[in-house]
């Protein structure tokens, strides 16, 4: 929109664009990219200087531009008592109409005491997650309480990887409990404590989890699942390709699409009897080894004895945590690799 106010800096500036990774917003001196999301949404933290704020906003590298002005608009401590949630690191202008002193607490802790000259703003960073609040004294009047809940964190530093149909929990220990989430309409996301549980059978569309202080309210951080895909016995049986002294040789060729660098693949013979044809019981390889779209062969030394038909797994990591089972048929193929 053209006009933003906020009683909060930075302000949480949102938009939409077809491109939202190509916007950027510009004020002052300073540009910074937006950050998306969604497939056509995305947000930036505009810093404020009392009063309006010139901001251009930059569509698909300058194709378009667009004006904005956001209005840091003074909190008037002589209103009736009202509960607020903002973010860690943000600041409040705080004013009156007359004279007021302002006694601060965080999580029970003084902070000190703020002198308000009548129509004068005074700035208030808040520094520490919490409960705040904010006791008003005005000559003549009863004393007021504002209360601000502040929340700080948000997911963690690595973006989760999805296997695709998979479902995965997510650990985010610094997420605050009070912050709500929303994602896009292919991605199934549901809460547990401080865990998330994510699914999705969209492989390349672009996803985003969205974390906000409150309802509709400041975003406090944008989580980018990755997607990929895996699927082992491609055409529904091993292949059996040499007749050794006592066993065979059989091979599996593990179909791989987009693999993120940080992901895990490890592949583990399960029954006694076979092993890998280097005589290991377990491989391992990183996603950066995968090109975007590839097959691993996997070749297996196969007892004469041994009847079993699979004898071996094949699992996706990210930090040690498992993210999933390979598919391993050839009905899996997701209809945007057909």
């Amino acid at each position: 929109p053209a006009a933003v106010s906020s009683i909060f800096s930075p302000a949480c500036l949102e938009g939409a664009a077809a491109w939202p990774t190509r916007v950027a917003v510009s004020f002052g001196t300073n540009a910074l990219a937006a950050t998306a999301t969604g497939p056509s949404s995305w947000y930036a933290d505009i810093p404020l200087a009392p009063g309006a704020n010139p901001v251009s906003v930059s569509f698909e590298n300058g194709l378009r531009t667009a004006a904005a002005s956001v209005l840091w608009v003074p909190f008037d401590v002589s209103s009736a008592a009202t509960s607020l949630v903002a973010r860690l690191g943000d600041t409040i202008l705080l004013a009156s109409p007359d004279a007021a002193s302002v006694y601060v607490t965080a999580n029970g802790l003084g902070r000190g005491t703020l002198s308000l000259a009548a129509g004068v703003p005074v700035q208030l960073l808040f520094d520490d997650s919490g409960l705040w609040r904010l006791v008003v004294s005005r000559p003549g009047a009863s004393t007021v309480v504002h209360e601000v809940r502040i929340l700080g964190g948000g997911f963690p530093d690595k973006d989760p990887a999805l296997l695709l149909g998979r479902s995965r929990w997510w650990s985010c220990p610094q997420l605050p409990a009070a912050a709500t989430l929303s994602a896009d309409g292919d991605l199934l996301l549901s809460r547990s404590g401080a865990n998330l549980n994510l699914r999705t059978d969209t492989l390349r569309v672009p996803h985003r989890i969205v974390a906000r202080v409150a309802e509709g309210g400041a975003i406090l951080d944008v989580a980018r699942p990755r997607v990929f895909w895996l699927r082992a016995i491609p055409d529904g049986f091993l292949h059996r390709v040499e007749k050794l002294d006592g066993c065979e040789v059989w091979i599996d060729d593990l179909e791989t699409f987009g693999v993120p660098d940080d992901v895990t693949v490890r592949a583990s013979i399960v029954l006694a009897g076979p092993t890998f044809d280097d005589f290991t019981l377990s491989q391992t390889r990183s996603g950066a080894a995968f090109p975007p779209a590839s097959r691993w062969p996997l070749r297996f030394l196969h007892p004469d004895g041994s009847s079993a038909p699979t004898c071996h797994s094949i699992q996706a990591f990210q930090d040690g945590r498992l993210i999933g089972d390979a598919h391993s048929n050839s009905a899996t193929t997701p209809q945007e690799m057909k």
